[in-house]
Order: structure tokens, then sequence, then C-alpha cells
């Protein structure tokens, strides 16, 4: 889910998720792509990346990953890289 310059959500294709969108990422939904918390706060789960499991708490002007887990609250992310580009793509190509 991506919200436009008019501030309304929309579904998009992982795919077509750019840098410089921003996504509205749910309670319960990984990240698609990795960029900067802009809105909202809440903890995200890292073991997918790290292997740690303690949940770590972001805010606005927090980074996060691609492929993170949300489990709070919705936030919303200024997309900064996507796709072939982010942290978990440079793992599955080693």
């Amino acid at each position: 889910m991506v919200i436009g310059d008019d501030d309304r959500s929309r579904w998009v294709d992982a795919t077509a998720i750019e840098p410089g969108m921003v996504m509205l990422v749910a309670a319960g939904e990984r990240l698609a792509a990795e960029g900067a918390v802009v809105g909202g706060q809440s903890q995200i789960d890292l073991s997918l990346l790290t292997g740690e499991s303690a949940p770590q708490r972001v805010r606005d002007d927090d980074r996060v990953n691609a492929g993170t887990l949300n489990l709070d609250a919705p936030i919303r992310v200024r997309v900064t890289a996507a796709g072939a580009d982010t942290a978990i793509a440079d793992i599955a190509r080693l």
C-alpha cells in the first residue's frame, strides 16, 4: 500500500515500488522496501535479517529494512531502496 501526493492510499505490486514513494505498513505486514519512518511508531521484528528475536522500537526518521515485520501499529515509510537494491536482496545473492 502506498500513499499518493493526494494522501489517498492505493495498492501497488511490490515490483512497482520506487524510491521516494511512501508506503503504509500495517501491523503484521512485512516491509516490501527499505526506507525511513515518516509517520507513526511501532516495533519491528528484525529476525529475518539479523537473527535477533527482540523487537526494535522505530519512530520518525528511523531506518527500516525490507523483509522485516511490523509488529504493533501502522507506520508510514518513505522508500529509499526497493527490489534488487535492498539488504535482503544482497543476502539472497550471497
